[in-house]
């Protein structure tokens, strides 16, 4: 329910006065400097890690380069997630072409990842509806009809989390190519070119040009160390938190502060997170840049202290046992239960 304090009236004019105040200090402004030297050093990163995973024989000296060339195409992710919420250009086609460039060695569909984000940002943390709402973990007890198979998986989903985790970025891949041939247009047209070029890098062309034993040490470090890189930094910001929220009882505001968690930390954090850190931030002012987020935080925490919203912001660590723990939690009850769904 809403808080006493705020009415959905009130509510759009306090998130009003706010844009208002933000954009006034020109927080919303393009960043071009920033996002240039980010994305030289992003590509620079990625080229250097794949040049020496090409010519480094060496099975030992081989993995840092693996976890430097994940590291890096993970943060090529972060530059077309920005892209697609037009953080990086003012220009919408400049923001497309940029997005599509980054999202090529990842083997992610830049069409496919717009609508499913957006999507995210609309219903965000809504159950059924939000796709980012990962149904393979129960956050909250659910009814004894569920699938008979997800409640077999929710009883030890706690030590789950993260092997499945680890498969997050193949899951996208696969998503990306359903989306593609579902949505055939001049545009997806033009992306499958680009995709499968990243496909064709991460997974053929390793066994076409190195040994086996290389080869195989590349694909499968890469995925896992990508995978979990790519889990964690996205896991954090929504799992655990408040679930079905419906847009008819909370206002934009609310839904986007009560439904999201940011991680606490300085300049390292920001880097590693790629701004998502500031999920709460983010949520309110998609288009923002990066670097500009923690500009907005001081503003947001005033208004969650006068009508009483909660805040929250926890470390990684911390993040990372509150979603265990209720993980452990739901696990218990369907564990419980298990001999009355037989």
């Amino acid at each position: 329910m809403l808080n006493q304090k705020l009415t959905l009236k009130n509510s759009t004019e306090i998130y009003s006065e706010l844009y208002k105040t933000v954009s006034k200090q020109g927080t919303l402004d393009r960043s071009y400097g920033y996002y240039a030297i980010l994305t030289i050093l992003i590509f620079g990163g990625f080229f250097f890690s794949t040049y020496n995973i090409i010519f480094t024989d060496n099975l030992l000296k081989l993995i840092p380069w693996i976890v430097l060339f994940a590291f890096f195409n993970v943060q090529l992710g972060g530059l077309f997630h920005d892209a697609g919420h037009m953080a990086v250009f003012k220009s919408k086609k400049l923001n497309n072409i940029f997005g599509f460039l980054c999202a090529i060695p990842t083997a992610i569909s830049f069409s496919y990842w717009k609508f499913f984000h957006s999507k995210h940002h609309t219903y965000t943390n809504q159950k059924n509806i939000d796709p980012d709402l990962n149904f393979l973990f129960a956050f909250e007890r659910g009814s004894s009809k569920s699938n008979k198979l997800l409640r077999s998986l929710w009883q030890y989903q706690t030590y789950l989390y993260f092997p499945i985790g680890s498969i997050s970025l193949i899951i996208r891949q696969l998503s990306s190519m359903i989306y593609i041939k579902n949505n055939l247009n001049k545009i997806t047209l033009f992306e499958i070119v680009g995709f499968f070029t990243g496909l064709s890098v991460l997974f053929v062309l390793p066994f076409l040009f190195f040994d086996l034993t290389k080869a195989a040490l590349f694909v499968v470090g890469y995925n896992l160390i990508t995978g979990l890189y790519f889990f964690n930094i996205f896991s954090t910001n929504h799992n655990g938190m408040p679930q079905n929220v419906s847009r008819k009882k909370f206002s934009f505001l609310e839904q986007q502060i009560i439904t999201t968690r940011d991680i606490s930390g300085g300049w390292l954090v920001d880097f590693i997170f790629m701004g998502l850190n500031r999920q709460i931030e983010h949520h309110l002012f998609p288009n923002c840049p990066r670097n500009k987020l923690k500009l907005i935080k001081p503003y947001v925490k005033k208004i969650c202290n006068k009508y009483k919203i909660p805040f929250t912001e926890v470390s990684i660590l911390q993040c990372n046992k509150d979603i265990l723990s209720k993980l452990y939690n739901v696990a218990l009850y369907y564990r419980k239960k298990t001999k009355l769904f037989v």
